[in-house]
C-alpha cells in the first residue's frame, strides 16, 4: 500500500494509491522525484506537495490538508495556492490561478502580489463590504413564496437578518421587486410581516375536474 506520508522517494505514484480525498484514479508526477503530485478521486482531487522538497509561503499554509510531511490542495480552489507558489510546474495554470485566488483568498492574494483586490475583482471582497455597508439594516436570510402559509398571491415573504446585532424579523415583498441581486434588497422599507404558521406550510393545491366533468 502506497501511504501518503513517506518520502517522495520511496512513494510511488500510481493508480489506488491514497490521498486524503480516497483511492486516486489518477496520479501525475509533476517532478521526477515525485515530490509534487496532481491526483484524481472519483470524488475529489488535487495537488500535493513534499514541504521537505518545496518551500510554501507561510501566507499559503493554511490552505493545505497536512499528512506529516505531505501538504495537499484541494482541486476547487485551494489548489491555485500551490500552483503559484511553485510556478515552473503549473506554467499554464498561472492565471487560472491568480484569478482563483482574487476571488476566494483575497488576503492571501495581496500578500502574494502586493494589493487588495477590489470589490468588483473578488467575490469576497465584495461580500465583505457589502456586509459592513449594510449591517445595520434588515437583508434577505431566505424567502417563500405565495405557495407558503398565507403569503398573499404575487407577493414574497422574506425572512431577514440584521449583521449587526443578529436580529430577526419578516417582511412582505411585491414579487416583482424580489430580484436580483438578492443580497443587495434593503427589507427595511418594506412592512413587517409574518404567516400563520398554524396553517400548513404549503398551500393545499385546488380541487382538479374529474374527467367527465
Amino acid at each position: 500500500m502506497n501511504d501518503i506520508n513517506l518520502s517522495p522517494a520511496c512513494l510511488k505514484p500510481q493508480r489506488g494509491m491514497d490521498t486524503p480525498w480516497g483511492r486516486a484514479d489518477l496520479v501525475e508526477s509533476k517532478t521526477d522525484d515525485n515530490s509534487v503530485l496532481v491526483v484524481s478521486t472519483s470524488s475529489h482531487g488535487g495537488i500535493g506537495v513534499h514541504i521537505a522538497t518545496h518551500s510554501i509561503p507561510e501566507y499559503f499554509k493554511k490552505f493545505a490538508i497536512y499528512a506529516e510531511t505531505w501538504a495537499w490542495f484541494e482541486e476547487d480552489c485551494s489548489w491555485s495556492a500551490a500552483a503559484l507558489a511553485l510556478p515552473e510546474l503549473f506554467l499554464d495554470s498561472q492565471q487560472a490561478a491568480e484569478d482563483t485566488l482574487r476571488n476566494w483568498y483575497p488576503d492571501a492574494y495581496a500578500a502574494h502580489f502586493g494589493r487588495m483586490p477590489m470589490a468588483s475583482e473578488s467575490m469576497v471582497v465584495r461580500e465583505r463590504e457589502r456586509k459592513i455597508r449594510l449591517m445595520n439594516n434588515f437583508t434577505v436570510d431566505a424567502a417563500w413564496g405565495d405557495s407558503a402559509w398565507n403569503v398573499p398571491v404575487g407577493h414574497v415573504y422574506v425572512r431577514g437578518r440584521r449583521s449587526a446585532d443578529n436580529a430577526e424579523a419578516g417582511f412582505l415583498i411585491p414579487v416583482d421587486l424580489y430580484k436580483s441581486p438578492i443580497d443587495e434588497i434593503v427589507l427595511d422599507a418594506f412592512p413587517r410581516w409574518e404567516p400563520d404558521r398554524e396553517l400548513p406550510q404549503s398551500k393545499p393545491k385546488g380541487p382538479t375536474r374529474s374527467a367527465s366533468a
